[in-house]
């Protein structure tokens, strides 16, 4: 464009205008740490590209791609119909004085693009990565940026239901085939249970090699454990009518028979009802789901604090919003407080709102940077 003649001009290559890269060695890059990693990462690949430059200054992107192992807790108590949040937590290493993250915009939904097979991303609400604002009444020596990428993740239960617990229910079928023996042989009906029993005992070791150890029962265990009690009502008939009952029925097969048939009627129904409660989550919304997920994980995606006495409702602090003891923000006109005490009256709850509500607790996501407009044009082409 610069000649006047606009003639077709052959350059070499040294002729073209190019951005020399800098020494990267003499720039500022972000010391930060990923809070929740395993092991240290692997296989880390570091990209740096300087986009623009002028005399004003630049602008340049600094990517690292890591290989690396995460940790995360499981609220397994609905196992196999769980849902789960898994996060990625960064924390600066440096104050905010210095240094702070920004979401770009755009970056801030997006889904993750390979994801295991027992498992599927929740669609109505996706994944967010969200970064809180600086606490206002705290000195900025004292506090870290922070960027939490939160995935809602739901565990596909098919395989567990058509796998594992559908044979505990078939073995259980099985087990009231004990009705088919003779109440005289009460060593071969025993023998029958006792089998079918440490079947049904030997699923709970096989789910449970795939799970964490835990201090409570997963949804899993606990069907597991009621059709092991289903068991031993069977033992406890068996015993009862040969010890007892025989000698008072006019009929006693008759009798077990048809309590055979009322138990096989009551596994099914039972079965049934059970099944139908897990598809349905009990008539919970999505939102409602998370929504209790997020107050019981304590995720700090934004805290709100409630004073019972003067009903005062404020954001809470990065800092405290974790911790038992709290205050009313309108201290001393309220005495409203928590005293972390073992029985001591709470007045103060924290209410760990989602995504799903909208409220202005985190950094709006910014737009990536433009280059400025004059380095888009030749300098001849400039007024």
């Amino acid at each position: 464009m610069s000649d006047v003649h606009q003639a077709v001009q052959n350059l070499r290559k040294n002729e073209y205008v190019t951005i020399q890269e800098p020494d990267w060695s003499e720039y500022f890059f972000p010391s930060y740490s990923i809070l929740n990693l395993q092991h240290g990462t692997e296989n880390q690949v570091v990209f740096r590209k300087l986009l623009w430059s002028d005399e004003n200054g630049g602008f340049a992107t600094y990517s690292i791609k890591y290989d690396a192992t995460l940790k995360e807790s499981l609220d397994l108590r609905r196992f196999p119909l769980d849902h789960q949040l898994c996060r990625i937590r960064l924390t600066a290493e440096r104050t905010i004085d210095e240094f702070q993250f920004v979401v770009v915009k755009g970056q801030d939904n997006k889904g993750i693009g390979q994801i295991c097979a027992m498992w599927h991303l929740d669609d109505s609400s996706r994944s967010t990565v969200y970064v809180r604002h600086c606490d206002r009444y705290l000195p900025f020596a004292s506090q870290r940026s922070c960027v939490n990428a939160v995935f809602h993740l739901e565990r596909k239960g098919e395989y567990y239901f058509h796998g594992k617990l559908l044979m505990v229910f078939l073995v259980n079928i099985l087990s009231l085939c004990v009705f088919a023996i003779s109440l005289e042989d009460v060593s071969g009906r025993l023998r029958h249970l006792s089998r079918c029993f440490l079947a049904v005992l030997a699923y709970r070791y096989v789910i449970d090699g795939t799970l964490p150890r835990k201090e409570y029962l997963t949804g899993a265990d606990a069907y597991i454990v009621f059709a092991c009690s289903f068991q031993v009502l069977l033992v406890i008939e068996t015993v009862l009518f040969h010890k007892f009952l025989t000698i008072f029925l006019k009929d006693p097969v008759l009798v077990d028979r048809y309590v055979g048939l009322s138990l096989l009627l009551a596994w099914c129904s039972v079965n049934c009802l059970l099944r139908w409660l897990w598809q349905h989550d009990t008539g919970r919304s999505n939102r409602e789901i998370w929504e209790a997920i997020y107050q019981k994980g304590r995720e700090p995606y934004a805290p709100i604090n409630r004073c019972s006495d003067c009903g005062e409702m404020w954001l809470s602090k990065q800092c405290e919003h974790s911790s038992k003891k709290k205050q009313c923000i309108n201290w001393p006109d309220c005495f409203g407080e928590n005293t972390g005490d073992t029985g001591a009256t709470e007045s103060i709850a924290t209410i760990y709102n989602t995504p799903f509500q909208s409220i202005p607790a985190i950094v709006e996501p910014q737009v990536f940077p433009r280059p400025p407009p004059h380095l888009k044009e030749l300098a001849e082409t400039r007024k």
